[in-house]
């Protein structure tokens, strides 16, 4: 029998409700609720105040609070950068394949911006603690795509639907059975910072237009697939990507101290990483890898992956 896979005449399982389309998803905003406005200019940052408290329902008053919380934790998301180095039959190129892979089924299921960034921190914290043969690498994909839609979503895809995305190589069953082993691997340990969010943050407080941001997102999931950028923490991450979507849309100054308070981080800390994204940046053209470049080719992405950069 399959590592993965169980026989239990006994079970039942819930009627599933109508599987949703796996047709090509349009863009979709934040969470709004989870979501601080905080429209202020870079020139008024240091007064937290004008943090649109009048507008209760997106958490104004609290994204200090949140946020200060959100840097305080998110030691809890490291990955120790060099785990692969335990593993025999998997290796970074095979990471990269598996979570652009996430990517385009995430776009798929037209799942919300952080079931991603879940998915991809269950499937790296499991890989850590557990050794795993090569066929069963796409397995935990689905698994822990599967958990993240479930903590995230109001309507996460159903198990078949994840079994016909995956050309049926794996059943239900090896599904649900791997699911069970990454929650108890993990300790139901989900709740993580995730770089989405502080890019979010940033994001309002710069005011990036919409070109802006979706650049400034394909450089933050192509952090995703790149082994190496598990070095570096999240919050740094998300800081850099804006730090080079500014001086790649040459817009002054590319940094401040004002902006870099927030970010709790300074210029000279940003350069090491912004220039690793950098040249991710200007290797994806040449990357064997689609989906990530198919996703941001899009419209609804203001085609971000098709811009030629040039920084000086």
């Amino acid at each position: 029998m399959n590592k993965f896979s169980y026989q239990d005449e006994n079970t039942s399982y819930i009627r599933p409700k109508p599987a949703r389309s796996l047709s090509s998803s349009t863009y979709r905003q934040p969470l709004r609720a989870l979501t601080p406005t905080l429209s202020i200019s870079l020139q008024n940052q240091d007064n937290n105040s004008n943090e649109n408290n009048d507008s209760h329902h997106q958490l104004g008053n609290y994204a200090l609070e949140i946020y200060d919380n959100l840097f305080q934790s998110e030691t809890e998301a490291v990955v120790n950068y060099n785990y692969l180095d335990l593993h025999i039959e998997i290796n970074s190129k095979m990471r990269a394949i598996l979570i652009d892979w996430i990517i385009s089924a995430h776009l798929k299921f037209k799942l919300l911006p952080e079931t991603l960034f879940i998915a991809v921190n269950l499937v790296d914290r499991y890989l850590e603690k557990k050794a795993v043969y090569k066929q069963h690498l796409q397995l935990v994909g689905l698994a822990s795509l599967l958990i993240a839609s479930k903590y995230e979503e109001i309507y996460p895809p159903e198990t078949l639907n994840l079994v016909k995305i995956a050309d049926n190589a794996y059943s239900k069953e090896q599904i649900l059975l791997m699911e069970s082993d990454i929650l108890r691997t993990l300790d139901f340990k989900i709740t993580v910072p995730s770089s989405w969010r502080f890019l979010e943050r940033l994001s309002k407080i710069t005011e990036m237009s919409p070109m802006e941001f979706a650049f400034a997102r394909y450089l933050l999931e192509l952090s995703l697939i790149e082994y190496h950028m598990l070095r570096y923490k999240l919050s740094l991450i998300s800081a850099s990507v804006v730090y080079l979507a500014r001086k790649i849309f040459r817009i002054e100054p590319h940094w401040s101290k004002a902006l870099g308070r927030q970010a709790r981080v300074d210029e000279s800390e940003l350069k090491e990483c912004a220039r690793d994204l950098y040249v991710l940046l200007q290797g994806a053209t040449l990357n064997p890898l689609e989906g990530i470049k198919e996703k941001f080719s899009r419209k609804d992405f203001m085609e971000v992956a098709k811009i030629r950069i040039n920084v000086n």
